[in-house]
């Protein structure tokens, strides 16, 4: 899964998608290591300005990653 037994983001985990890489690689491990170690409620509330510039990052780059996307649902269909 995403979270190793020791606590540790699996950075490696096919279920990242392939979102930490990339040219947003940098922003989405920001937003989501902020929103794992969040300790406030709602969780990841005191993570917005990570996951606005993740989102934004992702609009800038938005072809890279509709192909990704594509991808990532090809994969999915496959493995059914």
């Amino acid at each position: 899964g995403a979270i190793l037994e020791n606590g540790e983001i699996n950075w490696d985990c096919p279920c990242m998608g392939g979102f930490q890489n990339g040219p947003c690689g940098q922003t989405f491990r920001d937003s989501f290591t902020c929103f794992i170690q969040s300790k406030v409620e709602p969780k990841g509330s005191d993570c917005y300005e990570q996951m606005r510039e993740w989102s934004q990052c992702m609009k800038d780059n938005a072809e890279y990653y509709d192909k990704l996307k594509e991808k990532n649902e090809n994969n999915d269909e496959d493995s059914d």
